[in-house]
C-alpha cells in the first residue's frame, strides 16, 4: 500500500504542545521576553477573574506593553507556530517562533494580540482560536483559525496579548 502520510498530525501535535509542561510563571515569561525584544519600557500583567459555582478563577490574562508595535502583516502571522521575525538569530531572546504561542496555548484556547505602530494609528487585532475536537484518521476534525482585523477601541500601549 503506497499511501501519502503527513509528516505531522496537526491536531495531535497542537494538543501535545498544549500539554508540554508550562507553568504559569514560565508561560508569562514568554510574552514578557517578546515585550523586552520590542524595546518596551513598561510591561503590565492583568489577571481578570470570574466566579462560577461560587469559585473564583482566572478567566483572562492580559499582557500590555509600550514596545514597538507590529505592522499588519507581522501581526497577522505572529500567532502562526514557527513564525518569528528573529528566526534562528543568535543575538536575541526568542528565535524559534513557538515560545509565546505554546505558552499561551498551555492555558487558553484563544489568544488575541493587539498592536499599533504609532500612538495615533488604529489598533490592529490578530487572534488564534482552537476549538478542541478529536482528530479523525484523515487528520481532519480540529478547527484552528487565525485572523486579523482593524479596530480603534483599545487604549493603552502599543502591544497587548490576551488569553482566554
Amino acid at each position: 500500500m503506497n499511501q501519502h502520510i503527513p509528516a505531522i498530525k496537526a491536531g495531535a501535535a497542537i494538543q501535545s504542545l498544549r500539554h508540554s509542561g508550562y507553568d504559569i510563571a514560565a508561560a508569562l515569561g514568554e510574552p514578557i521576553d517578546n515585550s523586552l525584544e520590542a524595546n518596551a519600557n513598561r510591561i503590565e500583567i492583568r489577571l481578570e477573574e470570574r466566579t462560577e459555582k461560587k469559585k473564583k478563577h482566572v478567566s483572562r490574562i492580559v499582557v500590555v506593553d509600550d514596545g514597538d508595535g507590529m505592522d499588519g502583516d507581522t501581526l497577522h502571522r505572529c500567532l502562526q507556530l514557527g513564525f518569528s521575525t528573529r528566526y534562528m538569530r543568535t543575538n536575541t531572546i526568542g528565535k524559534f517562533g513557538v515560545g509565546a504561542k505554546r505558552a499561551a496555548l498551555s492555558f487558553a484556547q484563544r489568544i488575541d494580540v493587539w498592536s499599533r505602530r504609532q500612538k495615533d494609528d488604529p489598533w490592529l487585532q490578530g487572534y488564534l482560536e482552537l476549538e478542541e475536537k478529536h482528530e479523525t484518521a484523515t487528520g481532519e476534525g480540529e478547527r484552528r483559525s487565525c485572523g486579523r482585523r482593524s479596530t480603534s477601541s483599545r487604549r493603552g500601549g502599543t502591544r497587548a496579548m490576551r488569553t482566554r
